[in-house]
């Protein structure tokens, strides 16, 4: 397609296939060698062979992977901008990986299936040339990325399994209807309203079993990508941006209960901590809080170590991810 406005237009769809196999020994119990595990009185070395601490799923079943893909890209303006435009939906099944066991079973973790994982998204850029006068030009790019992935099924009745963790019930979960990866661990209770309950003692309750606690996947992730070039000179740099996405902090946590950083409540705000403090929430009974704590034996002995939610924390960065200068010789220096 061509007019004084439109250069180049270009639509397309598709949909592919594929499927995506585990680690080769993922299916049976191997043993772990040591060809110098120890020496003897004499010097030998001595070898030893012990059951690895992952139980083989014989039952394991290859990934599938299918997607859908629709698009345009084109170019404007004299072919001063070009845009590409992508959103895809992509469907996996039998999704491998790696789930922790009791130790008591023997083994610390297996390879196992999850049932159907959906991903939906948009992929954005645009690339422009904002300035180009004699010789100076500035080139600019924008890539906009936004995933989401959801649990679909996890097969039969099973409604969520724990895929990484610390060997409780902290860590990354898979839960049907829930976002893929959810971090979930011991969090803080509260009231139908949303509010925060306080015991007796003026320290937040804690829940009985594992919430959720955030979403790791970020909303959305977004890159400038910037090129200026003047007379043989050339700068690049790009700049990168998350959006969201829940971390797990122990450092922030530890500093935070510690006293080596002013955050109240997850808020910007200098306080003295050898003053009193009331936690802002209710009662069992539903009334106001209203019992002092130090500010050191909350932090220290509550916000932090009295559940995981304390050490949650918004997962949004901006960084300059990357910068070059380079310059280009003239030609006529070489042409001999």
């Amino acid at each position: 397609m061509h007019s004084d406005v439109v250069n180049f237009l270009k639509v397309r769809a598709g949909v592919g296939t594929s499927a995506g196999f585990p680690y080769p020994y993922s299916t049976r119990n191997i043993l772990d060698q040591n060809a110098r595990a120890w020496l003897s009185a004499s010097g030998t070395a001595l070898q030893s062979q012990s059951v690895n601490n992952t139980l083989g799923n014989p039952n394991l079943k290859p990934e599938l992977h299918t997607e859908y893909e629709a698009g345009v890209e084109g170019k404007i303006l004299n072919n001063k901008v070009s845009f590409d435009l992508t959103a895809y939906r992509r469907i996996t099944r039998n999704l491998i990986t790696n789930s922790p066991l009791d130790a008591s079973t023997g083994y610390t973790a297996t390879t196992t299936n999850i049932g159907k994982i959906k991903n939906e998204g948009i992929e954005a850029s645009v690339t422009m040339t904002p300035i180009s006068r004699g010789d100076f030009t500035w080139n600019a790019t924008v890539v906009f990325n936004r995933n989401k992935p959801k649990v679909v099924d996890l097969g039969g009745t099973l409604q969520e399994v724990q895929i990484s963790g610390f060997g409780g019930t902290l860590g990354n979960y898979a839960v049907v209807g829930q976002p893929f990866n959810v971090i979930k661990g011991i969090g803080f209770r509260r009231n139908e309203q949303g509010q925060l309950i306080v015991g007796g003692d003026g320290y937040l309750l804690s829940t009985a079993s594992p919430v959720v606690l955030g979403d790791p996947n970020p909303a959305f992730t977004t890159s400038l990508i910037n090129s200026f070039s003047y007379k043989g000179f050339t700068l690049d740099f790009m700049i990168s941006y998350r959006h969201g996405g829940a971390m797990y902090s122990t450092t922030a946590g530890a500093l935070l209960g510690r006293g080596m950083v002013d955050l109240a409540m997850g808020k910007n705000g200098g306080f003295d901590r050898a003053q009193t403090i009331i936690v802002p929430g209710v009662k069992l009974d539903g009334t106001p809080n209203d019992i002092q704590i130090t500010a050191s034996d909350f932090y220290f002995n509550n916000y932090y170590f009295f559940g995981d939610e304390g050490r949650i924390y918004d997962g949004s960065t901006i960084r300059l991810q990357e910068a070059s200068l380079s310059y280009q010789f003239p030609k006529a220096w070489f042409s001999s």
